[in-house]
């Protein structure tokens, strides 16, 4: 068994940062603007991730304004795009914070949106005929001899 020593919420956000593709020297200079946005008094893990998941949550709402998924679906949406795009070298703490003026980067994770399954379509189903299995029948018919 492994066990991992966390030193500080600053190392929590650094590995959920490099979940997201950033590098590791990239993680650590992002981390200290992402832990003042946490409200946060303790430093607990969980926590911390609900709290950056909620982060997420804001700006993949923002992006994906049109999209009926509810909160966790959006941020593995999110997480996805900006893993496809390699936004974390391309636009860093960028798409932590969208501003209007950033509908490139908009653009870029919308495009890779994928969808699981098809829209769904109500539809009649037509009514489908049973036929009874009569085995004296089908015994007749294997006993039955022929006349020649």
């Amino acid at each position: 068994m492994v066990t991992i020593k966390i030193q500080s919420i600053d190392d929590i956000i650094a590995a959920y940062l490099k979940g997201l593709g950033f590098t590791d020297d990239g993680a650590h200079k992002i981390s200290p603007t992402l832990r003042g946005r946490l409200s946060l008094s303790q430093e607990n893990g969980d926590k911390v991730i609900n709290e950056l998941d909620k982060i997420v949550a804001s700006t993949a709402k923002k992006i994906f304004n049109d999209s009926s998924l509810d909160d966790e679906q959006l941020v593995a949406l999110f997480k996805f795009c900006v893993l496809e795009t390699k936004g974390a070298q391309k636009w860093g703490e960028k798409i932590f914070a969208l501003k209007d003026s950033d509908e490139k980067i908009v653009l870029a994770l919308r495009q890779e949106v994928i969808h699981v399954a098809p829209n769904y379509v109500f539809s009649q189903m037509k009514p489908q005929e049973i036929n009874i299995p009569r085995p004296s029948n089908f015994l007749k018919k294997i006993f039955k001899q022929k006349k020649s």
